[in-house]
């Protein structure tokens, strides 16, 4: 199947309509995609690589901190307990139902 066919079918899927001009440009975001892909596979050893950014390092830090410790209620398999946003959802509910 063609990327011109390839596209139709996925607009057909998402329930969107595209026109003419439209289908060329997802056509070349898909060849792009392919190509991104295809370079991606010419990469030996992949899985040595290291990421170059991990955007958990800094909450690991926060959390391994003992004088940020007490700023958190509770610590929980290395994650942080934090209060519900519903809870204050439910009490102005509460209120506007009692007013």
């Amino acid at each position: 199947m063609d990327l011109k066919e390839t596209v139709k079918k996925v607009s057909k899927l998402v329930k969107i309509k595209l026109n003419e001009k439209e289908e060329k440009e997802m056509v070349k975001h898909f060849e792009k995609m392919l190509l991104l892909i295809e370079k991606i596979k010419e990469i030996k050893e992949i899985e040595k690589l290291k990421p170059l950014f991990n955007p958990n390092e800094d909450l690991q830090f926060l959390i391994l901190r003992k004088d940020k410790k007490e700023t958190f209620p509770k610590i929980i398999d290395g994650y942080i307990e934090a209060p519900s946003p519903l809870k204050g959802i439910m009490k102005k509910k509460e209120k506007q139902k009692n007013a």
